[in-house]
């Protein structure tokens, strides 16, 4: 199932701005500008992947990383198949 799609490391920070100095200058990553273009949203392409870095109020506690994988229309097929092996998934307002 996840292992034929391309996935996405998730970064929380709590500097946006202090965030794009560090990945693209010190690091040298590019902005990638076709990433999404949410406000409040950072997406480099680092070779076949992403890097997503957004700011948050919990960056430094460990609990806002994630992984994402782009599914595309296959996201409900997919959802089941996992579901019928387990898997639980939690829903946020």
């Amino acid at each position: 199932m996840l292992k034929h799609h391309n996935s996405s490391a998730i970064v929380v920070v709590s500097d946006l701005a202090r965030a794009r100095g560090f990945y693209s200058d010190v690091l040298g990553l590019e902005l990638d500008e076709s990433g999404g273009g949410e406000e409040g949203v950072l997406t480099y392409r680092t070779g076949a992947t992403r890097l997503v870095v957004y700011a948050s109020a919990e960056a430094g506690h460990n609990r806002a990383n994630a992984v994402v994988w782009g599914l595309g229309d296959e996201i409900d097929a997919i959802v089941a198949a996992l579901g019928a092996r387990g898997a639980t998934f939690e829903h946020y307002p």
